[in-house]
């Protein structure tokens, strides 16, 4: 008879197979440092700021640099150029001629550079009784000034009754710009 708790043996002779070996307990993989939420919010967040501080150098080194040149101003058409001085690094003197009328010149101007904050036109008329002075002059400035970089432009229209320019409408473009 067989013993109640004894284990069965193999017949000499037979092929039972081995009981396969009790599989290892495994080991627990240590949690990816990006599987937290939290870091990963705090990572793209950082690039973000990174990119947003990268593009905002990018932009501000863009809008200096297009004011290290003097401002485009249209010249009035038809006018004759008369010449150019640059009287210092970064500030320069533009003068032309015409035979169109003060107010025509003066409303080409305001229509371009009569608009907002930056940009205006007054018309300021002569008090003095000085024949050899323009009855008025319109000025127009133009200022394109950014943080820590200028360029503006002041256009004068004048008409002269005497002296070399009789009989014109001169038209005087100050430029001033970062060098």
């Amino acid at each position: 008879m067989s013993e109640p708790n004894a284990q069965p043996h193999a017949e000499p002779g037979s092929q039972e197979p081995a009981p396969p070996p009790a599989a290892a307990p495994e080991a627990e993989e240590a949690p990816s440092l990006l599987s937290s939420p939290v870091i990963r919010l705090t990572i793209g967040v950082t690039v973000l700021a990174v990119v947003v501080v990268c593009v905002g150098f990018i932009v501000l080194n863009l809008a200096l640099n297009a004011r290290r040149q003097p401002i485009e101003v249209e010249a009035y058409p038809d006018a004759y150029f008369l010449g150019g001085v640059q009287a210092e690094p970064g500030h320069d003197f533009l003068t032309y001629t015409t035979t169109d009328a003060a107010d025509t010149v003066a409303a080409f101007y305001q229509e371009r550079y009569d608009a907002g904050e930056d940009q205006r036109c007054v018309r300021v008329e002569n008090v003095d009784d000085d024949p050899n002075l323009p009855r008025f002059e319109v000025r127009c400035v133009i200022d394109n000034s950014t943080v820590n970089a200028y360029q503006a432009a002041t256009i004068t229209v004048q008409p002269h009754t005497s002296g070399e320019y009789a009989g014109l409408t001169v038209i005087r473009i100050e430029r001033f710009w970062q060098e």
